[in-house]
């Protein structure tokens, strides 16, 4: 334990606040996302995106799932939290899983595919480690 300083002045620490949701149908199939070339391309992920000023959390992946593919999703539980420095940029990480009722996806313009797989399906694909931890730490 470090001594006691009375003149220590904490500095304040600023993140952003990132979400990710796992989206399961009522088949128990994970959707995928890749992002579109109008977005910087890459491989597949899912939804997910920052959450706005004074934004609730569910709130916001509610929106997030909406504007990026008009789900809509319910039985949203948080199922991890991580964080990361990139640059001077601190991030931390909200991920959730939620079901929808409907396999009627509608991209917008940040993703250009879409599929539906199964969990065993979705570890084999190109992820980040932290979506593959996430995948794992999930069930249905």
């Amino acid at each position: 334990m470090t001594d006691y300083n009375p003149s220590h002045i904490p500095v304040k620490q600023y993140y952003l606040v990132g979400q990710k949701c796992v989206v399961f149908n009522n088949k128990g199939q994970i959707l995928l996302l890749k992002r579109s070339e109008k977005s910087g391309g890459g491989g597949w992920s899912i939804v997910g995106g920052g959450l706005e000023h004074g934004e609730d959390p569910i709130e916001g992946i509610k929106r997030e799932a909406r504007e990026e593919t008009q789900l809509e999703i319910q039985d949203i539980k948080p199922v991890l939290v991580s964080s990361f420095e990139e640059g001077e940029d601190r991030t931390l990480l909200i991920f959730y899983q939620a079901k929808t009722h409907s396999d009627q996806v509608v991209l917008n313009w940040e993703h250009g595919e879409y599929k539906w797989v199964t969990k065993d399906q979705a570890m084999k694909e190109e992820l980040s480690p932290a979506l593959k931890t996430l995948f794992i730490t999930i069930s249905q």
